[in-house]
């Protein structure tokens, strides 16, 4: 209905954007995208609608126009809070993309003043790591381990993990992941990397297979289900290579 409705009178803006919303949360996102290119063309200078454009390229991994819509949305007069929240996904944006030092340099705008604090940080510690800016890093990241209600607190440690071991902390790795798993004793991507600790240190064999046992137990799971598990995760043979490669510096 709405997408007939909104064919037959193609300048009105609230049934374009309510198909566009409908178009969304079916997950047709190119469609979704043509729709609010049309509202664009119906209204340049809206903030609201190049900041959905940027979402929807997003939510698509389309990451270049993404950025480039954060642009020119950036461009228009809007509220502080909505221009923060565009600067804030466009660093995302960049850091997904690839492009760490722009995202660094975007985010550090945002240090300190308590706006999405620890994901920033998290990012901004990601892309040092990506620069092997590992003393830069490592202070970030120490806090973050601390903070295990993160959404993002299994890949900060990983990152710490491998900052660490960069700096030849070896100890501190051993046990900021030891403390998270057991913070976290289901998380299978933590407990993945903690037994990649025989990779660096052998003695701890004994300590990683009573933390696969427990794991076990809580779980009625297998080591072998396990196993499958840990496999489909992107931190198992991304978290050895990482290891393997800063071990090997």
């Amino acid at each position: 209905y709405i997408r007939q409705a909104a064919e037959l009178f193609p300048e009105n803006r609230t049934l374009l954007e309510e198909w566009r919303e409908e178009l969304k949360a079916e997950s047709r996102l190119d469609e979704a995208v043509r729709v609010c290119n049309q509202l664009i063309d119906l209204e340049p200078y809206s903030f609201a609608y190049w900041d959905e454009l940027a979402h929807l390229y997003t939510m698509e991994e389309r990451y270049e126009q993404a950025i480039e819509a954060y642009d020119f949305a950036l461009t228009i007069n809007s509220s502080e809070d909505e221009a923060t929240q565009a600067k804030i996904l466009k660093g995302y944006c960049l850091y997904m993309n690839g492009s760490y030092e722009k995202a660094l340099e975007l985010y550090k705008e945002f240090q300190g003043n308590g706006i999405n604090e620890l994901n920033v940080k998290a990012i901004l510690a990601h892309c040092h790591i990506q620069m092997k800016h590992y003393d830069e890093a490592f202070p970030m990241l120490a806090e973050l381990a601390q903070h295990d209600e993160m959404d993002s607190y299994t890949f900060s440690i990983h990152d710490f993990v491998i900052c660490c071991l960069a700096l030849g902390k070896h100890e501190e790795a051993y046990r900021a992941l030891k403390e998270a798993v057991n913070k976290r004793p289901l998380d299978e991507g933590l407990l993945m990397m903690f037994s990649l600790i025989g990779i660096w240190d052998s003695n701890k064999m004994e300590e990683i297979k009573h933390t696969l046992n427990r794991y076990e137990k809580l779980t009625d799971r297998k080591l072998d289900d396990f196993a499958a598990i840990a496999f489909h995760l992107p931190f198992t043979k991304m978290g050895k290579k990482a290891l393997e490669a800063v071990l090997g510096e």
